[in-house]
């Protein structure tokens, strides 16, 4: 991703095989754990290239080439917030995707193209768990009120919700992807204020969306019987 014709020949691909694109993730990224005082240039060039380069280079790209309506969902992080030690490189470069992602909602608003970020916490995959400890890794999950990591699927449901025609009225968002509560056991549903026009239509769309609410809401909502 880190170069541009790269991603250039991917949406060439892409639109040969299936005549148009509609929705980009960027999800390529590394993580090069180091204290600022100690980095290698190496080591910030190729973070800067993958993760905000690599960010650019398929925003730039699918501004031009996604079709009206699309989508494009980056990645960001739970560190920007959180400014750990050893985690200056990286979270540099996600701080620029945030910051990317604001402004490129608002340059293709027009076009009913959506431009979101989802920054996890931390999941559980190689790119989190290379380099530590399973006694660290315990105590990062225990730091989880749900006391676990999160997991590729937690994060792959939040983006179906973006990318769908339910996510249509997010845009220039950072969704803080950090742990969800497990909803599907669900029997009681609240709807504050369900009583006015906007809360009763809430209500109605969750009676609808039925098994679909508990992949997709935080909270526990109970919908009105119609």
């Amino acid at each position: 991703m880190s170069d541009p014709a790269a991603v250039t020949a991917l949406f060439d691909a892409a639109e040969q095989a299936f005549g148009g694109v509609d929705v980009l993730v960027n999800n390529a990224g590394i993580m090069i754990l180091t204290p600022v005082a100690k980095a290698e240039d190496d080591a910030f060039d190729r973070t800067i290239a993958v993760n905000l380069k690599g960010v650019f280079n398929g925003m730039r790209e699918g501004g031009k080439r996604l079709r009206d309506g699309g989508r494009i969902i980056n990645f960001s992080s739970s560190v920007v917030g959180l400014y750990q030690p050893g985690y200056g490189l990286y979270a540099a470069t996600k701080a620029g995707v945030e910051a990317m992602t604001h402004i490129v909602a608002k340059e293709l608003g027009s076009r009913g193209i959506t431009v979101n970020a989802i920054a996890p916490g931390p999941v559980d995959t190689p790119l989190f768990t290379h380099g530590k400890t399973p006694e660290q890794i315990e105590a990062i999950k225990k730091m989880n009120p749900l006391g676990r990591l999160g997991e590729p699927e937690d994060i792959a449901r939040s983006i179906s919700f973006l990318v769908s025609p339910d996510g249509g009225w997010v845009n220039g968002q950072v969704l803080r992807a950090e742990w969800r509560g497990d909803l599907t056991m669900a029997k009681t549903i609240l709807v504050t204020g369900a009583s006015s026009g906007f809360g009763e239509l809430i209500a109605y769309q969750l009676a609808d969306a039925g098994d679909t609410v508990y992949r997709h809401l935080r909270w526990s909502l109970q919908p009105r019987s119609r």
